[in-house]
């Protein structure tokens, strides 16, 4: 049925009490689940969400953009963690305790990670973001898959604030 139900399957059956969530299309950069962990020692920590470098040849008409937007998305994500506002994690690479995440609404699209992060903080449990837990996403090389990535992931977005009045980032 989708990315939702593969997803409610695996927290369902995993039994561990710490999740590791990647995509499959992403390199992790040496350390970077490691750099994640120390933030649960803290039991108030839902989620911790990991650093997205864009990997794109500078000779790419969208490198100049995606490596700008990867760099800005840092930025926002370490203020809203400094501010203690975090709430959306990456799908390229986070953690989260098993508990702090209830099943997916059926039909989720292009935004388990968005509602995963907010079913987190509205349990009551703190998001970080972690810099040094870096993951390297291969990014879009021409429009139609430039287009298609943003398509899915405004669609998330159009969905978060549909269902829960969340404005887009």
């Amino acid at each position: 049925r989708g990315k939702w139900s593969a997803l409610n399957i695996i927290l369902k059956k995993a039994k561990g009490n710490i999740i590791v969530q990647t995509d499959g299309d992403v390199i992790l950069a040496k350390g970077a689940i490691k750099a994640l962990l120390p933030h649960f020692k803290d039991s108030k920590v839902g989620a911790v969400s990991g650093r997205p470098v864009p990997v794109i040849p500078k000779t790419n008409k969208f490198n100049r953009w995606s490596v700008m937007s990867y760099n800005r998305m840092n930025g926002i994500r370490l203020k809203e963690d400094a501010a203690g506002e975090l709430w959306h994690v990456s799908g390229y690479l986070f953690a989260h305790r098993k508990k702090a995440v209830t099943p997916l609404p059926s039909n989720t699209k292009g935004s388990t990670d968005g509602v995963m992060g907010w079913a987190t903080r509205t349990k009551g449990y703190k998001i970080h973001y972690e810099p040094k837990a870096r993951v390297y996403v291969k990014c879009p090389l021409n429009a139609k898959d430039f287009i298609n990535q943003k398509a899915r992931a405004r669609t998330g977005f159009y969905q978060l604030k549909k269902r829960y009045g969340i404005p887009p980032r």
